[in-house]
């Protein structure tokens, strides 16, 4: 327990065996060391017990290494309503988020594994994120707003949130859906290109769901999806959908095939 600022620095790893609280601001910092870890989080799977790592973090945080040192991969859970994400090194490997009571701003960031974010807020960006592996965004009762034109994200984007939230995520690229579970606000997938490797499915009578593929196909053929808002399927290319219920389906503009395959009523709006 720390009533002002905390500074750590060490030539290796930095992580913790108990619960961080600290008043001020924390300058967590490698020096020297490569591919070092700042690891102030649990382990997976998430979301995590709520007394596992609970760091109570007051200020901002601030993650960063001097003298040639450099940061493989980066965990931080706080469950301060006030938590703030200062700065992390450019690119690093790995990140996980998890701002159980604060939304999570990403900064500029490069990732060559994978990125994990939990929060009890908004989701949202101030630059470009990108992200070589797989990403799962969990905003709980609140939106994600990752709509940046040159986001790209390479491996399975899962999304998870409730309520009238609505949901903008925007891929210079194809992009590749995960299991999703979303609220009833409105989906919108930007990308070139839109395929999926996990059912997608609406709370009940949600918002409508766009899917803007560019000169890219879109492909939802899941069997486990479930639209239940109007879905809308733009693209250059052919574009298929299926729905484990009924579709309704939006304005649309397809520029070559178009199949779509529903358990229920084909309607439009």
């Amino acid at each position: 327990t720390v009533g002002g600022n905390l500074a750590v620095t060490a030539s290796g790893n930095i992580t913790e065996t108990g619960v961080l609280i600290v008043a001020g601001t924390s300058m967590v910092t490698i020096d020297t060391a490569q591919n070092a870890d700042v690891w102030l989080a649990p382990d997976p799977p998430y979301p995590p017990s709520p007394t596992d790592h609970a760091n109570d973090l007051a200020g901002a945080v601030t993650i960063t290494t001097i003298n040639g040192g450099t940061i493989h991969d980066i965990g931080l859970r706080n469950i301060n309503p006030s938590a703030n994400l200062a700065g992390i090194p450019t690119i690093v490997h790995n990140l996980t988020i998890i701002f159980d009571n604060a939304p999570v701003v990403l900064p500029v960031t490069t990732l060559t594994g994978n990125l994990v974010v939990i929060a009890g807020g908004d989701i949202s960006q101030v630059g470009v994120v990108t992200v070589a592996g797989t990403s799962s965004l969990n905003a709980g009762a609140h939106g994600i707003t990752l709509d940046n034109a040159n986001n790209d994200f390479t491996g399975a984007v899962s999304l998870i949130n409730s309520g009238a939230n609505d949901i903008i995520v925007t891929d210079v690229n194809g992009i590749v859906l995960g299991t999703s579970t979303i609220g009833s606000g409105a989906l919108t997938i930007n990308a070139v290109g839109i395929t999926q490797t996990g059912p997608i499915t609406q709370e009940a009578a949600a918002g409508a769901a766009t899917f803007n593929g560019g000169a890219g196909a879109i492909v939802l053929t899941d069997p486990g999806n479930d639209f239940t808002g109007p879905v809308s399927l733009n693209t250059g290319a052919d574009a298929s959908v299926v729905d484990s219920n009924a579709i309704v389906l939006g304005n649309s503009t397809v520029g070559g095939n178009l199949a779509v395959t529903a358990s229920g009523n084909i309607t439009e709006t």
